[in-house]
């Protein structure tokens, strides 16, 4: 057993959706960093697993919301500082890793044109914009 810190010093994070019922493709980038504990059990030689959790540090987040495939009639939202956290395991077997991670970033996204306006929630009045996200990881660690 042995425990460490387990940093990501830039990671970047994009996703598209399109609601084909009523024609409006939502797109989100974000870029961040993470940085917690880390605790690695190893049964054999050459294969461990780790387990963490990590302060999840979204530098900048940015959603467009495009009508009807008109860029022009898009909405942005941006953000800058939201911390989340993030919880994840690594199965490592030599020099290959498989990773699984889940993320927790609720930015209050704010309409770059007017800042009266946030993306909010749909499910409630909030103006925090729940954006979790479940990651599949497949790299080498040296």
């Amino acid at each position: 057993m042995a425990i460490g810190l387990d940093v990501d010093y830039l990671t970047f994070c994009y996703n598209q959706f399109s609601y084909s019922t009523s024609d409006v493709d939502l797109g989100t980038l974000r870029f961040d960093s993470k940085i917690g504990p880390s605790f690695t059990f190893s049964p054999v030689k050459d294969l461990a697993f780790d387990a963490y959790v990590k302060a999840d540090i979204a530098w900048i987040t940015a959603t467009a919301v495009v009508y009807d495939g008109n860029a022009d009639d898009a909405d942005a939202y941006a953000n800058i500082g939201t911390i989340g956290v993030s919880t994840g395991i690594n199965f490592r077997y030599k020099i290959l890793m498989l990773g699984l991670e889940y993320n927790t970033v609720s930015p209050e996204l704010e309409n770059i044109d007017d800042d009266t306006d946030f993306f909010g929630n749909w499910d409630d009045n909030s103006n925090k914009s729940p954006l979790p996200c479940l990651n599949f990881t497949i790299g080498l660690s040296f």
